[in-house]
């Protein structure tokens, strides 16, 4: 189970919530890419890159443009594409615990 499996759009529909998405969340499962409107007129991108073969499949999409584009891009599945990850990044983890629950890190 990877990093990410327990929750992880869940995670992200708050955080969208919490920047002022009103519209709808879900999975980017098969367009890779759901792009969402702030309450601040900025862009929220939602990646969900497991069905990538491979970075170049990354860069076919244009992901450098998302990346780089100054709006808040959230990643399922990162660790497909590690060498297109901007170098100023975070990273939210998700475990599951002994008891069951679920526990949050964030490394900067």
């Amino acid at each position: 189970m990877g990093k990410w499996a327990l929750g992880k759009t869940t995670l992200i529909k708050a955080l969208a919530k919490a920047l002022g998405v009103k519209d709808a969340t879900s999975s980017p499962t098969f367009s890779l890419v759901n792009e969402y409107q702030t309450s601040e007129n900025r862009l929220l991108y939602h990646f969900d890159v497991y069905r990538l073969k491979n970075e170049s499949e990354a860069y076919d999409m244009g992901i450098e443009d998302y990346l780089y584009s100054g709006n808040w891009c959230f990643i399922e599945w990162a660790e497909k594409i590690p060498n297109l990850i901007p170098e100023q990044h975070s990273v939210i983890e998700i475990k599951l615990t002994a008891d069951g629950k679920r526990e949050v890190l964030l490394r900067s």
